[in-house]
């Protein structure tokens, strides 16, 4: 993740001046019985993105995405089983047949990578793509709504 300053706290960003973001990744109104109670949740993860980005980091990224590529390609059925379940919300299942592939952060970093590295390059890219669908959206400065 985010690379700790020297004089930071452990836990804490590093101090980049303020001149990065924060990307947001969750699920929202995530529902559930307990009890006889319905309980409503939102998951928020928030990623402070570091202000540069080494060789390693981008090779990280990259395992993070080939091992991602890999699961798709040899379990098709487990992972539209996965995907269907999380959109369903039924994150114990999604949870187990992650574990049956073998996405979990322990068996990517067991081979060079680290999932969220997989999960920064995903959302820069779709905050960047949508960047640009907004743009052309909205086309020309001063030509849109």
């Amino acid at each position: 993740m985010a690379r700790q300053a020297e004089d930071s706290a452990p836990g804490s960003p590093p101090d980049d001046g303020g001149n990065t973001m924060a990307l947001v990744l969750g699920v929202v109104d995530f529902s559930h019985d307990r009890e006889g109670f319905v309980l409503s949740t939102d998951h928020l993860t928030r990623v402070q993105l570091p202000s540069r980005l080494s060789a390693e980091d981008i090779q990280r990224m990259r395992t993070d995405f080939e091992l991602l590529a890999t699961a798709l390609r040899d379990y098709p059925t487990e992972m539209t089983s996965l995907l269907e379940a999380h959109f369903r919300k039924d994150t114990d299942t999604s949870r187990r047949l992650a574990d049956e592939v073998g996405l979990s952060e322990e068996s990517f970093k067991e081979q060079g990578g680290g999932i969220i590295w997989a999960v920064v390059g995903a959302l820069v890219v779709c905050d960047v793509i949508t960047g640009c669908l907004t743009s052309w959206a909205w086309g020309p400065p001063g030509e849109g709504v």
